[in-house]
């Protein structure tokens, strides 16, 4: 039997929703469709969900992979405190090219006020 974890149960029952959702997709190796549902909780706030996103952005499946996107997301959960987000956001940095920098800095202008908890 599979258990299902939810961290915080004053998430709304979509966002909970979304959460197995991503757990299932990911069991069945259905990434697209996790991320979709990873995305819905990162647009919620979920500071972690929001440093994992950017792992699958800089690092997942070629189809989806966009470094400007995951700088993004992690700039938005390290602005809440986590530390790890910081931390890859930084060194993401030094590999990118000055026009991905001046895009991914902007990208996190918008995503910071739309997504923080």
């Amino acid at each position: 039997m599979c258990q299902v974890y939810i961290a915080n149960n004053s998430y709304s029952d979509g966002v909970q929703k979304a959460y197995l959702t991503m757990r299932i997709n990911i069991m069945n190796k259905s990434y697209e469709d996790a991320i979709l549902s990873w995305i819905t909780l990162a647009k919620e706030g979920d500071v972690d969900t929001q440093y994992h996103l950017g792992l699958m952005y800089a690092y997942g499946n070629p189809s989806f992979k966009d470094i400007v996107v995951a700088y993004a997301w992690w700039s938005v959960s390290a602005a809440q405190g986590n530390d790890k987000a910081a931390k890859n956001r930084d060194a993401l940095e030094k590999e990118m090219t000055p026009s991905q920098l001046l895009k991914a800095r902007g990208l996190s202008k918008v995503y910071y006020p739309k997504y923080e908890k």
